[in-house]
């Protein structure tokens, strides 16, 4: 917003016979950032201990008082594009000047950036969130060994790579939600590395291990 500082006389009808700028000033005006947060599973609204953990399929809704000539723009550490197409844990689904509707992809965590067009680096203008979603291995889905992630009775998974003697183990892919390990905030951690390795293959960003079992964390 800019003032503008003037001199004037008036004449006997009320009139400006003369007007003369003195100087002028101006001010930043930052009417801050208004969000509102909904995440949804089947429907039905999250709690905020829900939000925690979130699920593949989960639907997040995002609404503000941004307008027309400044819209809402979302971006993660992932994805800075404002599509949302690469990140591998959410995904825009639509969005207008005010409002973004975003649907959980894959197992992950990613953080979430919400601001208006012009607000980067503004903290009036910005709103942060952390999104972590449920890492899943995939039953019953084969690699192209053939061989596929199973499960006890017991709810236990398991993965067998050969049962046949003496046969040297390969990379393998472990089937799994997780879209874009390299990039996805996952950690595999093994309780014994002398039978379990892990790698990324990264021009392909796939999971490859060499083991039965393994755990995952966030």
């Amino acid at each position: 917003m800019t003032a503008t500082y003037y001199t004037k006389i008036y004449g006997p009808d009320g009139s400006i016979t003369y007007q003369q700028a003195l100087g002028s000033d101006s001010v930043d005006v930052i009417v801050p950032l208004s969000v509102k947060f909904k995440a949804t599973r089947n429907g039905v609204e999250l709690t905020d201990e829900q939000k925690n953990e979130y699920h593949v399929g989960d639907i997040i809704e995002i609404s503000s008082n941004t307008c027309e000539t400044n819209k809402l723009f979302v971006e993660t550490d992932n994805d800075k594009t404002g599509n949302l197409l690469k990140d591998g844990i959410v995904e825009k689904v639509s969005s207008d000047a005010s409002k973004v509707t975003l649907k959980i992809v894959g197992g992950g965590k990613t953080n979430l950036t919400v601001r208006t067009a012009d607000g980067d680096g503004i903290s009036q203008l910005t709103a942060k969130y952390s999104i972590v979603s449920k890492v899943e291995y995939t039953e019953g889905k084969a690699n192209e060994q053939g061989n596929s992630v199973q499960k006890l009775a017991d709810g236990t998974k398991y993965f067998v790579l050969s049962t046949k003697d003496f046969e040297e183990f390969t990379d393998e892919q472990i089937p799994s939600n997780v879209k874009y390990p390299a990039t996805s905030g996952v950690t595999y951690i093994s309780d014994n590395t002398d039978i379990m390795t892990y790698k990324k293959k990264m021009a392909a960003l796939k999971e490859y291990m060499q083991v039965l079992q393994r755990l995952t964390q966030v």
